[in-house]
């Protein structure tokens, strides 16, 4: 058996890279969720302040768990591609 260390250190930067930019995107979207639920007391009372800032951060948090579904389709299809591409 013969194993192409540079492509084993691509996959294992890769994956890592992947996973880390996944859990930091998911992290800051619960957060952010987070912050518009600890807002939405004051946005209900008429503070127009914290109704702009539950507003964002709602979007944010959002825009992020796109990004990290985006991020996971993303891989699993380069995953796919390279386990059922012939060559």
């Amino acid at each position: 058996m013969n194993i192409d260390w540079t492509k084993f250190e691509q996959v294992a930067i890769g994956a890592i890279g992947f996973t880390t930019f996944l859990v930091v995107a998911f992290s800051f979207g619960v957060r952010l969720l987070t912050n518009a639920q600890n807002l939405t007391p004051a946005a209900k009372k008429g503070d127009v302040k914290a109704a702009r800032s539950e507003l964002l951060n709602r979007i944010a948090a959002y825009a992020l768990f796109a990004v990290s579904a985006v991020v996971l389709a993303y891989a699993v299809f380069v995953m796919f591609e390279t386990m059922y591409t012939k060559k």
